[in-house]
């Protein structure tokens, strides 16, 4: 009896997985860098509340804005820092995508023999912030990357 595995893909609106990944990577960046951070929007939370507010003894600031697809999806993000780093640049380039979509995806592993039946096997979260809008082709680059091994695959996504 033949059996293949078929990976199927479909998206996640409910997790918020990419977004957390998204927020614990701006914290894992700014953790050790000497800077103060202030947001401009007083009804959104700085994301990055970890840091201090005190400028004093900083020589240098940059603004980061941060835009969203309506008018209220809005922050600006003043950095005060003394030396211009490779890990606080790319905090900047970061930070400027805070409003940007991030992706959640399932992928169910299922088993299936000639006769129909199905069983299955494994479930696969994949988180895509890197990309506004990944097509299928950029999922399954990170399908492969995490190594998942299918026959076939098929794309509930939207």
């Amino acid at each position: 009896m033949k059996k293949t595995i078929e990976l199927r893909v479909s998206n996640d609106y409910d997790s918020g997985y990419a977004h957390e990944i998204y927020r614990e990577q701006l914290m894992e960046l700014s953790k050790d860098l000497d800077i103060a951070v202030h947001n401009s929007n007083r009804r959104m939370s700085n994301i990055l509340p970890n840091k201090k507010t005190d400028t004093d003894g900083y020589v240098q600031s940059i603004m980061v804005g941060c835009q969203g697809y309506s008018q209220s999806e809005w922050d600006e993000y003043t950095i005060h820092y003394n030396v211009m780093t490779a890990d606080l640049s790319m905090l900047i380039e970061d930070l400027e995508k805070l409003f940007t979509h991030k992706n959640d995806y399932i992928a169910r592993e299922v088993e299936i023999l000639d006769s129909g039946h199905e069983l299955g096997l494994d479930t696969h979260l994949i988180n895509i912030n890197h990309i506004e809008f990944p097509d299928k082709m950029d999922i399954l680059e990170i399908i492969e990357e995490q190594g998942i091994e299918f026959d076939n695959i098929k794309f509930n996504i939207e």
